[in-house]
């Protein structure tokens, strides 16, 4: 299944910056299959990502955030309703802990994503994928999907073309490489998943990669 994504803004952050946000170059595999599943989810069925086709060209900017660097606690909030005091225990001033922070991000990033899946069963199989046309052909999803930060909402729709128009149309001739990116979570064991990313014309292959699992602490 082939899924055209766009958007304005997207910012992949690379987990070894930790104040400041600084994306990848490309789209990654956990925040395309959280793109997919905004679209379509459901309990049952398991999204992999097999391929990534990168269609603009890689253009980054760097902006300044403010954000607040305190948040309320969870204590505080059932402490305010025990005493009923909501209003000054639950009182924030952003003038007071405001912290401005450096962000580089993609700009007119453009997308084609190439997803399967699998459920329990064959039955499932055909159910899900025409649910799955439908919401793309209607614009619809389960929820918002996002490049990277919710704050760059992303676009999507069904890729009328085929994986030879994307190979024809590569902007990226020859090997590019992109370093070690982050490829995905293992919840069972918590434990992040790296791979050395290679772009070769255009298209990200994950399809016979093996992560390299990275304790805590690195």
């Amino acid at each position: 299944m082939l899924i055209e994504v766009w958007g304005d803004y997207a910012c992949f952050t690379r987990p070894e910056f930790m104040a400041e946000r600084v994306t990848y170059d490309v789209l990654t595999p956990s925040a395309a299959r959280g793109i997919v599943e905004a679209i379509y989810w459901h309990p049952s069925v398991k999204w992999t990502i097999e391929r990534i086709f990168v269609l603009n060209p890689i253009k980054t900017m760097s902006i300044k955030i403010n954000e607040v660097g305190e948040k309320i606690s969870s204590r505080t909030v059932q402490k305010a309703i025990k005493d009923r005091n909501l209003q000054n225990a639950l009182f924030l001033s952003t003038e007071n802990c405001r912290q401005q922070r450096n962000s580089l991000i993609l700009k007119d990033v453009h997308y084609v994503i190439e997803a399967k899946f699998s459920t329990p069963s064959r039955e499932m199989d055909g159910k899900v994928a025409d649910i799955t046309r439908r919401r793309l052909d209607k614009g619809a999803c389960h929820s918002q999907p996002y490049l990277g930060m919710k704050e760059y909402p992303a676009n999507f729709q069904k890729f009328e073309g085929t994986v030879n128009d994307l190979k024809k149309s590569t902007l990226f001739p020859g090997m590019k490489g992109l370093g070690l990116m982050f490829y995905d979570r293992d919840y069972k064991t918590d434990t992040p998943m790296f791979f050395n990313a290679m772009l070769e014309d255009g298209c990200l292959d994950l399809r016979n990669i093996h992560p390299l699992r990275m304790s805590k602490g690195v």
